[in-house]
């Protein structure tokens, strides 16, 4: 598409959705209402990250051990392998970070949550790029983003690499897509998927741009558009590069010893899948009414994704709408089914863990671009407030008491290991374990080394 009709349609589109979005004499009224509930719910996560992260290293957190005390130089930490991901960008300036602070992993903590709001101003961005203006209906961007269900990744473990920097990424990719200068979008996809596929679960990312890439190769030699075929041929093959190099010297590693694949019933990956998107809207206390609720979001996500995939094998980027829903809830749908796979061994309870929560914040930005992007009517008002009651139930859950437990046994277990230096022993009096439980030998000798260096829970102020 040439350029000045690319800048067009998204100049029609943002026209043609300022009365939804934004009825005459409100736009200031909800530019502050939404900005004011981002700033509101940043307060809540930053406050949270500060009474309930523990300066110590935990779990996923030893990576950071790895890299600082080998003094990696930095191509070597970007491309470095933790379990079935690369670590990225996320583990790049969290090291620089935590070489300020003693190694303080709380600053990982607030890496992670500055990446999340950040990613909350390029999603509201993004929704004006695409749909014109703010609408009060844009509060429903700083629930999701800013949810608590996603508690798990603040408080240590996954590591800012994982999902928080995957997701501040995503939203500047989908922004590059709707570039009006060619050039300069093309750019700035290859490079932004580039980041992605090395950084945490951002890898998905690949498959996605390749075929994007592939699309508009088609369309314009469908076309006999041979100049601009060329170009998008050429971005094509560069980003299946970029998705070539990811595994060179990559070892598959599930990171689950119990791990299989296929698992003996496949229905349960579905079951396991539909559960997640169920955890998102805090539905995690009854099973049946979970499993059905989660069923539904997944086929109505399936759905909204096969109607934008035609209208972009129709129009190709004539709807910068479609491109973008189509990224953002394929996106999670991939690594749904790919946690599905990995974790289903550790049973169905482990669908609800947190952890996973956050990629599934694309699905749901999705599905409320997905309904923007319909006529005005009665129909698509109802499935807002339904899109929002589910959103605004999964994001105001409680979980403090669940947090409070977190850091309380990590607290004992830090106070007991500086007293006594005993890692068996502090395991069993606090019933919390902080590495792999049949490597103490190791974790010991990783321990000496930060009191030696009086690191981490061994720096002065800790």
């Amino acid at each position: 598409m040439p350029d000045t009709e690319h800048r067009k349609v998204i100049t029609r589109s943002a026209y043609q959705r300022w009365e939804v979005c934004c009825p005459a004499g409100h736009s200031y009224l909800a530019v502050l209402f939404v900005w004011g509930s981002m700033l509101a719910l940043s307060f809540r996560l930053f406050w949270c990250i500060n009474r309930y992260a523990v300066n110590l290293f935990v779990w996923d957190d030893w990576i950071f051990y790895d890299v600082l005390s080998a003094k990696s130089r930095w191509w070597k930490t970007f491309v470095l392998q933790d379990g079935p991901h690369r670590e990225g960008v996320g583990v790049l300036l969290a090291s620089f970070l935590l070489k300020l602070t003693s190694w303080n992993s709380r600053v990982n903590g607030f890496t992670i949550g500055i990446a999340i709001v950040l990613a909350t101003v390029l999603a509201i961005y993004l929704k004006v790029r695409v749909f014109g203006t703010i609408g009060f209906s844009d509060v429903i961007i700083p629930f999701m983003f800013l949810t608590l269900a996603q508690w798990e990744i603040f408080l240590g473990g996954p590591g800012p690499s994982d999902s928080a920097f995957p997701l501040l990424l995503t939203m500047a990719y989908c922004l590059a897509w709707i570039q009006s200068n060619r050039t300069l979008r093309l750019a700035q996809v290859l490079v932004i998927n580039f980041l992605l596929i090395f950084t945490g679960f951002g890898l998905f990312i690949g498959a996605i741009t390749v075929l994007l890439l592939a699309l508009e190769c088609y369309q314009h030699a469908r076309a006999k558009d041979r100049k601009n075929a060329i170009i998008s041929l050429v971005a094509l093959l560069l980003a299946t590069a970029s998705v070539a190099a990811f595994f060179y010297g990559y070892v598959f590693s599930p990171a689950a010893d119990c791990f299989r694949f296929p698992d003996g019933n496949p229905a349960r990956y579905l079951w396991f899948v539909a559960l997640m998107f169920a955890r998102f809207m805090g539905i995690k206390h009854h099973l049946a009414f979970a499993s059905i609720a989660g069923v539904a979001v997944l086929i109505l996500l399936i759905a909204f994704l096969v109607s934008h995939v035609a209208q972009l094998w129709k129009k190709g980027w004539a709807r910068p709408a479609s491109l973008v829903i189509t990224i953002v809830i394929a996106y999670p749908l991939l690594y749904a089914c790919a946690t599905a796979v990995g974790r289903i061994c550790f049973g169905i309870e482990a669908s609800q863990s947190s952890r996973y929560m956050t990629l599934l914040i694309l699905a749901f930005f999705g599905a409320y671009f997905h309904l923007l992007a319909q006529r005005r009517s009665r129909w698509q008002i109802v499935f807002l407030a339904v899109l929002f009651t589910a959103v605004f139930s999964g994001s105001i859950q409680r979980n403090h008491k669940e947090m409070e437990g977190i850091a309380a046994g990590r607290r004992a277990w830090k106070q007991c290991y500086l007293k006594t230096e005993n890692v068996p022993a502090c395991n069993a009096s606090t019933n919390v374990e902080i590495y792999l439980p049949k490597q103490e030998r190791e974790l010991q000798r990783k321990l000496q080394y930060l009191k030696q260096n009086r690191l981490n829970l061994y720096a002065t102020g800790n």
